[in-house]
């Protein structure tokens, strides 16, 4: 029986936790593999559905980009994988993929690495973030890139857009990636997709919701939705919901109230379920600056709902096929992403076309190919 070691950095409630968790629950029942999963910081809001479900080794370490706490991780690790001994391991956390190549390498045993890329290079990342004050951080990662990654046996790219931003700024071969969409879809999203949910917005005679999912940050751009939104209400009547949390909540709720919009607009936090929103809600929202492959898309699509993106790097023209299957706008036009907004109040989603289209981003066709490019 082959032994896989899963490295994140904890288990909170984001997209590349809830993607390792259904990519775990598939290979479990797929194949004989063992896993253990590696974790800097044991925490998170998935903890108890990771305890539940397989051995976690805590490394107690905090993840910062210090040089002390990088150290501090990288002597953890090796230790960790001396220990265990695993034949293959699957680092899934950016900036982390880095540590983990280095770690390897000192503990000195044979086993194959892959490293999955779910988000833009360190230095990529901090320049959209930090407005190009890239720091010590962004001027190493292009040249540790292409130090470190070639070592790995396999670099998995979480879209083609990643892919190509891969090749080019860590200097990797067509040979070296593989494409890999995220397991996304699959029976438990569609059980919960039909719950019922409390919330007053959803019952009979109620103005068309439209729905945002994720983090309360920088990247997902809700400033540029608020705004839209306050356009909407100019001539129509709805409702927002964003679902999720995070550091700019206070800001986001100033906003808010300087919009005049607090009576059309709930941010309840963190919903572990989503999926029955999804379900119920008129049309999705994606605002984002940026993104790497955009799971909450393809949840949205898989649970009928109509769909409306950004066209950012990278994700959403590959998993709307170029806006076949939603509305792709310009990022950060308010007015753009305003009219895509009252254009689809009146439209009516053809749900079993957008479920049946959906099944390409299923957990069974992403963990088969998981299967093939680990040997298991």
């Amino acid at each position: 029986m082959k032994k896989l070691l899963i490295i994140l950095k904890s288990l909170e409630g984001g997209g590349i936790e809830k993607v390792t968790l259904n990519l775990i629950d598939a290979l479990k029942d797929q194949t004989s593999v063992k896993i253990t999963l590696v974790v800097t910081q044991k925490t998170g809001h998935f903890l108890d559905d990771f305890s539940s479900k397989l051995s976690i080794v805590n490394l107690n370490v905090p993840y910062e980009f210090r040089l002390k706490v990088i150290y501090k991780i990288i002597a953890q690790l090796k230790i960790c994988l001396q220990q265990q001994k695993p034949d293959l391991i699957l680092s899934q956390f950016p900036g982390l993929n880095f540590i983990t190549v280095i770690a390897w390498k000192l503990s000195g045993i044979r086993s194959q690495l892959f490293l999955a890329e779910h988000t833009l290079p360190p230095h990529r990342l901090l320049k959209l973030e930090d407005q190009g004050k890239l720091g010590w951080i962004g001027k190493i990662t292009p040249l540790l890139g292409q130090c470190l990654y070639p070592l790995s046996n396999q670099v998995i790219a979480v879209s083609s857009g990643i892919a190509h931003e891969l090749k080019h700024s860590f200097k990797l071969s067509d040979k070296k990636i593989q494409v890999i969409y995220n397991p996304v879809v699959n029976d438990r999203l569609f059980e919960q997709a039909v719950l019922s949910v409390e919330h007053p917005w959803f019952k009979s005679g109620e103005p068309p919701v439209f729905l945002a999912v994720g983090r309360l940050s920088k990247q997902k751009d809700y400033p540029t939705l608020l705004n839209a939104f306050a356009k909407v209400c100019q001539t129509h009547e709805a409702r927002l919901l964003i679902l999720g949390e995070g550091e700019l909540r206070k800001k986001l709720e100033t906003l808010i109230k300087n919009l005049n919009i607090e009576n059309s607009v709930d941010m309840p936090g963190f919903i572990n379920n989503p999926y029955a929103y999804m379900a119920k809600a008129h049309t999705f929202v994606l605002s984002s600056i940026w993104e790497t492959f955009g799971n909450v898309l393809a949840e949205a699509l898989a649970c009928g709902c109509l769909v409306i993106s950004t066209d950012c790097d990278y994700g959403p023209r590959e998993i709307l096929e170029n806006g076949q299957y939603g509305t792709l706008v310009p990022v950060g036009d308010v007015n753009a992403l305003a009219e895509a907004m009252i254009s689809t109040i009146t439209r009516s989603p053809d749900r079993q076309l957008l479920k049946a289209y959906a099944q390409k981003f299923s957990i069974k066709s992403s963990t088969d190919r998981y299967i093939k490019v680990l040997g298991l």
